[in-house]
């Protein structure tokens, strides 16, 4: 297992991937490593592109001064696999492929996002809902997504049918129970351009599993339109001391609570609580 180092002042040709002498780009080091491998990325702006990730940890320098990686208004897609793992990225200005997600787990395994951002993408709707969900051939193993301290901020959809989030359906006839975790999470919906999700969460088939374990998590809506926990009711989940503003249909839980949670300046990305906010000292260790 060894570590990588990339820069936007790196270069792919005369960089060895050491600290002192980076590569430029995200390809590169996928290209020249092995699963175990780890990306260390200086802060910084790179190319996000379509790229398979097996094995894989991703590393930003710092949550307040990132690792951004840029779609500049293309379809992306990750098909990521192998325990991979990403930590301090920001994700930004990007579109969906048609009727994909942003992010697709190819592989029986835990994927974790920590301290990530995810901002200013459009999901383009169609037959395969979910901004991320599962999508393997033959085989239907358990998947699990874990995010940890992450922010979505002005994720929206495009005019397709559906327009749900997070999905356990890869597409067709394959769906996969998929356990999907958020620990220390805001989720603010604050644009409606294209246009708004539909539903959080959708599990397609009642006879499959979509387990969702939610903790200390903010989910708030103010574009003003309906946002609904998922188009029916029949999935397990364990949802405690969150805050659930404006969404409708929301399972019970433990010690949640459905006010405005009361944020500095979600409108200029200022997540920070007000002192009078009702989330504050609501949560619980993890």
């Amino acid at each position: 297992m060894a570590e990588y180092f990339i820069s936007p002042s790196g270069n792919d040709t005369t960089g060895n991937g050491s600290e002192s002498t980076p590569w430029l780009t995200f390809a590169k080091f996928l290209s020249s490593s092995a699963s175990g491998d780890t990306c260390i990325c200086a802060a910084g702006t790179y190319t996000w592109a379509t790229a398979t990730i097996a094995g894989r940890i991703v590393r930003g320098p710092a949550v307040d001064n990132p690792a951004v990686f840029d779609g500049a208004a293309a379809a992306v897609k990750w098909t990521i696999s192998g325990g991979s793992t990403f930590e301090n990225i920001e994700f930004t200005n990007a579109v969906s492929p048609s009727a994909q997600t942003f992010f697709q787990i190819a592989t029986s395994s835990q994927i974790e996002f920590t301290s990530c951002r995810f901002i200013d993408l459009v999901w383009n709707g169609g037959a395969n809902d979910g901004f991320v969900g599962p999508s393997v051939a033959g085989a239907t193993p358990a998947m699990a997504v874990r995010f940890s301290g992450c922010l979505f901020n002005d994720v929206v959809a495009n005019t397709g049918s559906g327009r749900i989030l997070f999905s356990q359906r890869a597409g067709g006839s394959l769906n996969i129970p998929l356990t999907m975790e958020f620990f220390n999470c805001i989720l603010y919906f604050g644009s409606t351009s294209p246009t708004t999700f539909s539903y959080l969460f959708n599990e397609h088939e009642a006879s499959l599993e979509l387990l969702v374990i939610m903790t200390n998590t903010i989910i708030a809506n103010a574009t003003g339109a309906t946002l609904t926990w998922m188009p029916v009711a029949s999935f397990t989940n364990t949802l405690t001391n969150c805050t659930f503003h404006n969404i409708t249909s929301v399972p019970s839980g433990t010690g949640n609570i459905t006010s405005d949670p009361l944020f500095y300046d979600a409108a200029s990305g200022n997540f920070n609580l007000r002192p009078t906010s009702p989330a504050i000292s609501a949560g619980t260790l993890v």
